[in-house]
Parts: structure tokens; C-alpha cells; sequence
């Protein structure tokens, strides 16, 4: 083979190679709102997004992101790394929900949660 078509071939090996790899880093984005059983937004609700480090395949353990707040409009929104999370909300007053997002790059996923009332009621005087 000449070393001019090697040369070009080279080349386009790289550049292929590193349009693979940007996409596979490439964040996803996770959007959601945060509701009460009637439809009102919970501002302010605490929003945790936890994924396992795996080790050999294997679930080693938890690593959790920042915590992050609803905004005024109940919303959230995230860039995260491809993967699997577990999606944890609550607000005082309301029971916590979870969910599994799962998160592919360059790609919006969205997640809704609506946190039923507490059962519990603590009255402090």
C-alpha cells in the first residue's frame, strides 16, 4: 500500500475514532417538574440523582451528585453523564418518591414526580 493512501487512511481512522468517543462523553440532560396530587408545583423540593460506581461489572457502591432545588416553577434540570440514575425527591409534608432515569448523550430525558401528602401529621406547640 503507498504511504499516501496509509497516510490518509490513518487519518481517518483518528478522526473517526475521536467522533466515537466525543459522542460516547457527550452529557444527556434531565428535565423534570415536581408536583402535589392536585397539580401545584412544589417549589423548592430537594432533588438527589444517585448512580453505582461499578467495579468488574459489578455494583460497588453509591455516588450521589449534587443536591440540587426545584425552582419556582417546581422544574429541575441536570447534565449528567450517560447512565442509569436513581432519582430521589421530597419536601417536607409530602412522602419521598423515586425513579430510575436512564441518560444517553447528547439526548434530553424527562422525569415528572408527583409527591403524594404525608400520613403523618406532627403538631408542635
Amino acid at each position: 500500500m503507498c504511504t499516501g493512501m496509509r497516510r490518509a487512511l490513518c487519518c481517518l481512522f483518528v478522526l473517526l475514532s475521536a467522533l466515537v468517543m466525543s459522542g460516547d462523553l457527550a452529557p444527556g440532560t434531565l428535565t423534570g417538574v415536581v408536583r402535589d396530587p392536585t397539580g401545584a408545583v412544589i417549589p423548592g423540593a430537594a432533588v438527589l440523582i444517585q448512580h453505582w460506581a461499578l467495579k468488574d461489572g459489578h455494583p460497588r457502591n453509591a455516588v450521589n451528585e449534587p443536591l440540587i432545588y426545584a425552582d419556582s416553577n417546581g422544574g429541575f434540570t441536570l447534565q449528567l453523564p450517560p447512565g442509569v440514575y436513581d432519582v430521589f425527591v421530597s419536601f417536607p409534608g409530602f412522602s419521598p418518591r423515586a425513579h430510575e432515569a436512564r441518560i444517553e448523550p447528547s439526548k434530553q430525558a424527562s422525569l415528572n414526580f408527583e409527591l403524594p401528602f404525608s400520613r403523618f401529621v406532627q403538631w408542635i406547640s
